[in-house]
């Protein structure tokens, strides 16, 4: 709901918090959901919204390698 009323506003793009998607997960932001789990969140944020969505990824998911296949799955 908060990406569309981010869109509705008339901003170009959004910021995906780390924070805020764990904090809807209702887990802790310490890498506690799965890239696959924080891919399915901004997967939904995607089908709703037509604007860029930067995500944060600081953790990079455990490794490399996993940080390597959220951003293929990204593109």
């Amino acid at each position: 709901m908060s990406a569309v009323i981010v869109e509705e506003t008339g901003f170009k793009g959004m910021w995906g918090s780390g924070l805020s998607i764990s904090a809807a997960m209702g887990v802790r932001d310490c890498n506690e959901a799965s890239w696959t789990q924080v891919l399915e969140v901004l997967e939904f944020i995607s089908d709703r919204t037509s604007i860029p969505l930067l995500l944060d990824g600081d953790t990079g998911y455990g490794n490399f390698n996993n940080a390597r296949r959220l951003v293929r799955k990204l593109e």
